[in-house]
């Protein structure tokens, strides 16, 4: 199944993460506050986190924040990793290609981690770093069994060991990745801290990677704040890299002004806002795919207003052709004058109507939602077994239902797809 319902499963679990904030933010620590956690088994994350829920909630309003709750469980890292003990649909898989390099973004404990491993029949090597601390990487020595259990020795520059890992190297049934997950410690066993990490289709040659920036803004007079984490390559060319990093540096700071605007124009048309709930923007990126060639990134957006019935979750994507220096266009896949739109528009309806299993999608939705037009399918991400589509809270189904995510593999667009365009690796 290439359709995927809800706040992201696991493959999609790095894709919402962010800060330890919860709904509602009050200036009055003494103002009455309803917090939440939602459990839902087909939706893995990151460390769990509390939503934002607004005051006096009616009925409608509290089942309308439990989507919400989807998508901000477990935003405390940049990586987006699962919530302790949320690995019950992940199997093992102790059998892996041998020699493979894997990347993986994640947490240990509250610190964002990256971590780059090689398998090698039982053995495990490779190195990681904290995201927040600038320089050279650890060291990781390990093994692997059969069923998927690991233990990593972590090493310093001087070969001292400082820590260890012991966890499972696991696949969601159905779902091309792999997570990590378990627990570290300091090598004498003290320390102890979860760790959860999951795959990024990241293949940079030398040494370049992608590390995040952050924007963040609070005004107490206009009531509201702003956290902003975007993407930055760095150990790539100048002259390559620059045009990338200002386009996602441009998109963060539109995304912060538009909300500034938005701000201004909610307090001038609504004048009943509560004074104890403030507006906030919260904008954290994933990576669905980056090469020497080509980076495909989301962003998931998630604002408030004060005094609205629930927050807002958008899609905002930055797909970024490296070789040619220039944001792309969806149209830029595919051959000319071709019916690129139909083609995935037909793959997506027929998904989307097809799942038995979601209740979520309504038809009339779907058809209007999901027709072939641009602005349905303005949401685009390049992966490696196809093209994903995403289609926001309110396009083909109610809020309640959260996003809906289509894959429309390779094939499916074989006849579309410009040989010489940017898609043309993945035909091979």
């Amino acid at each position: 199944m290439r359709l995927r319902v809800g706040f992201r499963t696991a493959t999609e679990a790095q894709r919402h993460r962010g800060s330890e904030k919860d709904f509602p933010r009050s200036p009055d620590s003494s103002s009455l506050c309803l917090c939440a956690s939602v459990a839902n088994p087909s939706v893995l994350k990151c460390s769990l986190r509390s939503p934002r829920i607004s005051f006096a909630l009616s009925l409608a309003a509290l089942f309308a924040f439990t989507a919400l709750a989807h998508t901000r469980a477990g935003r405390a890292s940049a990586c987006g990793v699962r919530a302790p003990g949320a690995f019950a649909q992940t199997q093992s898989s102790g059998r892996e290609p041998s020699g493979e390099w894997k990347s993986f973004r994640g947490t240990v404990g509250k610190y964002k981690v990256q971590m780059r491993l090689r398998r090698s029949g039982d053995a495990l090597s490779g190195t990681y770093f904290y995201e927040h601390v600038r320089g050279g990487g650890l060291r990781l020595e390990g093994t692997v069994d059969g069923e998927g259990r690991f233990t990593l020795r972590e090493f310093d520059a001087a070969g001292a060991q400082t820590g260890l890992f012991k966890g499972t190297w696991g696949r969601e049934e159905n779902e091309p990745g792999v997570y990590l997950t378990g627990e570290w410690s300091r090598p004498d066993g003290a320390g102890k801290a979860e760790f959860s990490l999951a795959e990024m289709s990241v293949a940079f040659s030398g040494g370049a990677r992608i590390l995040p920036r952050e924007l963040k803004e609070a005004d107490k007079r206009k009531n509201f704040e702003i956290t902003i984490e975007y993407p930055q390559i760095e150990g790539m060319a100048a002259a390559r890299a620059a045009g990338f990093n200002e386009a996602a540096r441009a998109l963060a700071a539109k995304e912060a002004a538009d909300f500034r605007k938005g701000v201004a124009d909610y307090q001038a048309d609504y004048k009943g806002a509560p004074p104890n709930l403030s507006n906030f923007l919260d904008l954290n990126y994933y990576v669905d795919y980056a090469d020497d060639r080509l980076v495909s990134v989301g962003f998931t957006e998630d604002t408030y207003y004060a005094g609205a019935a629930h927050p807002n979750h958008a899609t905002v994507v930055l797909n970024y052709d490296l070789k040619a220096g220039r944001v792309l266009r969806l149209a830029d896949l595919f051959r000319p004058g071709s019916p690129y739109l139909k083609v995935i528009s037909d793959y997506c309806i027929k998904e989307l109507k097809g799942d038995e299993d979601d209740t979520g999608a309504v038809d009339y939705m779907i058809d209007e939602g999901a027709k072939a037009l641009a602005e349905n399918y303005r949401n685009w991400l390049v992966k490696r077994e196809g093209l994903e589509i995403t289609f926001d809270p309110y396009q083909v189904g109610p809020y309640v239902a959260g996003p809906h995510y289509v894959t429309v593999p390779y094939k499916a667009l074989i006849g579309v797809i410009n040989p010489a365009g940017p898609l043309a690796p993945f035909l091979k």
